[in-house]
């Protein structure tokens, strides 16, 4: 009778009981960057929703992302300055070809369209929306998978390396997947770094 005690603690210890799950993603997932900006992920339609930062007022970064790294939506304002005169750019990435989730060694090469909309007020508030359409070329490279400590729990990740070839100029991201909970998280951009060093349910 003690030994089944002692077993059934020892399988519900808080620990065991924090560490997430592929159906963590369902109900959301907190995480906590380098810079102590908190965000929070979760499954919506076919892919998932992350908002970057959510503990700073009037800041946002929120992003639709599927196969794990592919951002189809996103828009972000980094400041408390409010913006005067216009709003907030939105952008959408479609991918050519399609885009499917990766494995370690596998790359995706093709081409990004990119149309970012906008809205400008002229006098007595009159809208003047705009849409601009450009195209980038782009590889995403699926390296070695390891493991990784995060809030008390080991999980398997696996980086993500990316290079763009924009308009503006060439960019490099690197996100690190979860592949066992189906989702990954940047933390590279343009040789910034901003890892992550805390992961809940919630």
């Amino acid at each position: 009778m003690l030994r089944s005690l002692c077993l059934a603690a020892l399988l519900t210890t808080p620990a065991a009981a924090d560490c997430l799950t592929a159906d963590s993603l369902k109900t959301g997932i907190t995480f906590t960057r380098a810079d102590h900006s908190v965000g929070h992920i979760q499954t919506e339609g076919r892919g998932a929703v992350v908002n970057y930062v959510t503990n700073h007022n009037g800041w946002y970064d929120k992003r639709t992302v599927t196969a794990g790294v592919f951002e189809t939506d996103f828009t972000a304002s980094l400041t408390e300055e409010v913006m005067v005169g216009s709003t907030v750019p939105e952008f959408k990435w479609s991918f050519r070809p399609k885009p499917a989730q990766l494995t370690a060694g596998q790359s995706w090469t093709g081409t990004i369209r990119q149309v970012e909309s906008s809205t400008s007020f002229g006098a007595q508030m009159v809208e003047h929306p705009s849409k601009q359409s450009s195209d980038m070329t782009a590889t995403y490279t699926a390296l070695a998978e390891t493991e990784a400590k995060l809030s008390g729990c080991t999980y398997r990740i696996m980086p993500v390396e990316a290079t763009f070839a924009a308009q503006d100029g060439p960019h490099t991201r690197r996100w690190i997947v979860f592949p066992d909970l189906g989702f990954g998280l940047e933390t590279k951009r343009d040789g910034v770094g901003n890892g992550l060093i805390a992961l809940t349910a919630g």
